[in-house]
């Protein structure tokens, strides 16, 4: 992959001055932050989160974790320093940790005003969520088949229209319909593949947070 060309030194100190908290190293080569957090899970969920937006850039910091705190530093090491895609990762960095820093209150959501993302041509899915628990509204078309996956969180499937047909268990011995109106509880770690009898809606609802989902790394549904 071609990396962009190396920021010069103006650009690098007019990066520093556009993020606030962050700090060039001495020879102006990378770029880092110490971020803190209320807690270890919250540390953990900025880092998966922070590990998405790098996955799908193809540019990955470096981390230093510890309960409540991440330091994250950015360098390009094949330009040897600084580059545009450096200061793109930084922004989305920042952005994610000032939303992580947000006071916690009660928020209220329209689903109309929620984004809508087509993770392929069978399915579109709006997501909210809040500290530990995401919620999905998910529509999928006849046919298509969520593969055989497990992950560790619980999750609540509510039927609004069509059939899901699950298979549970690695070598899916538990075969279960839910129909519009039933409600499937799905322990964490359970594997199960889920195929659509129709054109469906539905909605899921996980603890804790999918970070796969809000990372972008779930590559089994966008196929």
């Amino acid at each position: 992959m071609t990396r962009p060309a190396r920021l010069d030194v103006v650009a690098a100190r007019a990066l520093e001055a556009s993020v606030p908290g962050w700090a060039l190293a001495a020879d102006g080569k990378s770029i880092s932050r110490r971020f803190k957090f209320r807690d270890f899970a919250a540390t953990m969920s900025y880092v998966n989160r922070l590990a998405g937006v790098a996955s799908r850039h193809d540019h990955h910091p470096d981390f230093k974790v510890g309960y409540n705190y991440c330091e994250v530093l950015f360098t390009t090491h094949d330009a040897d320093g600084l580059t545009e895609l450096d200061a793109t990762c930084v922004r989305a960095a920042q952005q994610l940790a000032d939303a992580a820093a947000t006071p916690r209150q009660a928020r209220k959501y329209a689903w109309a005003d929620v984004t809508s993302e087509q993770l392929n041509p069978s399915v579109l899915r709006r997501m909210v969520h809040g500290d530990r628990i995401l919620v999905a509204d998910m529509q999928l078309q006849d046919g298509f088949v969520v593969p055989l996956h497990h992950h560790d969180n619980e999750q609540v499937t509510m039927v609004k229209s069509g059939v899901i047909r699950f298979r549970l268990g690695a070598d899916h011995s538990q075969v279960i319909d839910v129909h519009p109106g039933e409600v499937l509880i799905i322990p964490a770690n359970v594997p199960h593949e889920a195929e659509m009898i129709g054109d469906v809606e539905e909605m899921d609802v996980f603890t804790p947070l999918r970070e796969d989902w809000l990372g972008g790394t779930d590559a089994y549904l966008r196929r």
